[in-house]
């Protein structure tokens, strides 16, 4: 995420800042959710990650100052259940380790099975109701997860990582944030708890559009399996890049963008009908995305890159054509220097 490591406060090229631009990220990742469709939702959601983060830096700050005064310090939270484990575990450059960082079905079946368990138990393992460790077992006694895509989780889970509020600026600037979403969630109460843009969309139209989210959709499974079959290694939505394309080939200069038909705009029926509800919500949305995507490919290509695109129903009427269209964009199978990473690949054969 550009800019994180900016002071609070600090302006993006749209006026946001840091903060504000992390949360809308993660509201959008939450708005593809099935299972989070309110304020509400998006609120919880996030407030449960972010408090691992925060409980995980005042730990390693009070571990820091217990070690310089020659103190032993006694961390709440066991090795495997710590932020830095399971979350966002870091290599020796300081940055996360893909190889190690769960994803997909393992992060989710790990954050369900184990993690929730685990500090809802704190209620009957505290010494006592007003200690720290009782309200974490409360806390998690009262809300679940609700993200049901590992993938989107774990999207969700490295924008939090890049945020710091340990000063007392970032600390305001969180809770003016928060102040700013609880009045939302009371906005969307007069509304019943449903989302503005997806009032009047048929229950079935609105499960589809959110099960849709911006990486690892089943589109994109579809064919990295298939490039994978085929003796294909790739990397995934390299951030340096333009629009952080969802296959990337380095060694070849290509990219592979795979399209939802109505997220993009394809046009096609049925996919990528526009919704006859709230027309002046979807119509400049959607317009949108379809210029931003036209400027990331000519930036690529004006880079050197050649891109191609495939869309989704194309995909959902798979021939050998699409097969063809693959091998004869990227040539020969060879062993590329710039193959997939294991945590990439991983990611794929989860699918």
């Amino acid at each position: 995420m550009a800019g994180a490591g900016r002071p609070p406060g600090a302006s993006h090229n749209q006026g946001q800042t840091v903060f504000e631009q992390a949360f809308k990220n993660i509201d959008d990742a939450l708005r593809k959710e099935a299972g989070c469709t309110t304020e509400l939702d998006y609120t919880e959601q996030t407030s449960w990650l972010l408090f691992l983060k925060y409980l995980d830096g005042l730990e390693q700050d009070k571990a820091t100052e217990a070690a310089l005064a020659g103190k032993p310090y006694s961390f709440i939270l066991e090795a495997p259940y710590r932020w830095e484990s399971w979350a966002a575990p870091k290599g020796r450059d300081g940055k996360l380790d893909h190889n190690t960082a769960l994803t997909g079905d393992d992060l989710r079946d790990f954050v369900n099975g184990r993690l929730f368990p685990y500090l809802h138990g704190f209620t009957q393992r505290a010494s006592g109701p007003n200690t720290i460790e009782y309200k974490i077992g409360q806390i998690f006694a009262e809300i679940k997860n609700k993200i049901l895509s590992g993938y989107n989780l774990r999207d969700i889970i490295e924008r939090i990582d890049e945020l710091r509020f340990r000063s007392q600026a970032e600390k305001h600037e969180l809770s003016a944030l928060y102040e700013e979403k609880i009045k939302r969630m009371g906005n969307a109460g007069r509304n019943g708890g449903e989302r503005p843009a997806f009032i009047g969309v048929a229950p079935g139209r609105r499960r589809n559009m959110q099960a849709n989210g911006s990486k690892n959709t089943k589109p994109e499974m579809v064919v990295r399996q298939l490039l994978h079959s085929m003796g294909y290694r790739y990397q995934l939505h390299r951030r340096e890049l333009p629009g952080k394309p969802d296959i990337v080939f380095l060694g070849r200069r290509k990219a592979i963008e795979v399209r939802g038909c109505f997220w993009h705009g394809h046009g096609c029926h049925p996919l990528g009908k526009m919704p006859q509800a709230r027309r002046e919500y979807w119509v400049p949305k959607i317009t949108a995305t379809k210029e931003r995507d036209a400027r990331n490919m000519a930036t690529l290509r004006q880079t050197g890159w050649e891109v191609l695109e495939i869309w989704e129903c194309k995909l959902r009427a798979m021939t050998t054509e699409t097969g063809t269209e693959l091998a004869e964009f990227l040539g020969p199978v060879r062993a590329d220097k710039k193959a997939v990473s294991r945590g990439s690949f991983v990611r794929c054969r989860a699918a």
